[in-house]
């Protein structure tokens, strides 16, 4: 009995479709994942594992640090004086009443 309904041309046609997409899919991603394990082991194989400008981004976080300590250090030796902006701030004072009246 069940040999006839498994011979049925409508239930071959129902569960063929699902199961094409199912295998489809699971071969489709197991090969997806030895592909990507072999071509990490490829890339530690041959020393490309690290970013691809990563020598330029720490050569820029070393420029920033050793700008950083410029400028703590002009900062230091510069404490207590003024430059000749702030000079001129704190001369150049706003007129009084009494400076505009001439005798």
């Amino acid at each position: 009995m069940l040999r006839n309904y498994c011979h049925n041309k409508n239930f071959l046609s129902i569960f063929r479709v699902p199961w094409f997409i199912y295998q489809s899919w699971f071969v489709g991603s197991t090969m997806l994942s030895y592909a990507d394990h072999f071509g990490e082991k490829l890339a530690w194989f041959f020393g490309i594992t690290s970013p691809k400008y990563y020598y330029e981004l720490e050569e820029f976080k070393k420029m920033q640090e050793d700008e950083a300590t410029r400028k703590e250090k002009q900062e230091t030796e510069m404490h207590g004086w003024t430059t000749k902006d702030e000079v001129e701030k704190v001369v150049e004072a706003p007129p009084t009443i009494n400076d505009s009246v001439k005798p």
